[in-house]
């Protein structure tokens, strides 16, 4: 019974690529989740500011009138919609980043399992490397991943802004 043959070095890299590509794609996907979970979070909370500020105008505070409670609950208000778009952001950046990582390994998988020689590795490089869907994908992931960070962060201070207004309302009373 014939064995298969050792991989060459030069199918040990692409393999070792692969295996590097799924790690990245793991610990990408965990740092898109958290992201995902604390902006679901900020929603619930910030849906929950938002009734607080409702409620003030009905209580202690009623006094303050619709403008100032219109104030306190915009930082609320504007966080419970950055999140969301934030949500979105997160799921598109997510969505390509999967679509593309499962193509070129599709195309890895494909050229290792035709046979590759030095030439027809070289040009496998070369078609990763400098393929138009490659330089699409990095520009779109860029920016999206970037819109999802921003977004994020601008909801926290959308909730910083929120609790303060609200701290501000209830003690200028």
């Amino acid at each position: 019974m014939a064995s298969e043959p050792a991989p060459s070095p030069l199918e040990k890299v692409l393999l070792a690529y692969l295996d590097l590509a799924r790690e990245f794609r793991v610990i990408a996907e965990g740092a898109r989740m958290h992201r995902d979970k604390m902006l679901t979070w900020a929603i619930g909370l910030m849906g929950g500011g938002l009734f607080a500020v409702v409620n003030l105008a009905g209580g202690r505070c009623s006094a303050v009138g619709a403008r100032a409670l219109i104030w306190s609950a915009s930082p609320w208000a504007a966080g419970v919609l950055l999140a969301v778009l934030g949500r979105i952001a997160n799921a598109a950046y997510s969505e390509g980043a999967g679509a593309f990582v499962a193509a070129e390994a599709y195309e890895i998988r494909g050229a290792l399992a035709h046979g590759l020689d030095a030439d027809s590795a070289q040009q496998l490089f070369t078609r990763l490397s400098e393929s138009a869907t490659r330089i699409e994908y990095e520009k779109k992931a860029k920016v999206a991943k970037r819109a999802s960070r921003f977004l994020y962060y601008l909801t926290l201070v959308a909730l910083i802004l929120g609790m303060i207004s609200v701290f501000w309302r209830i003690v200028a009373r």
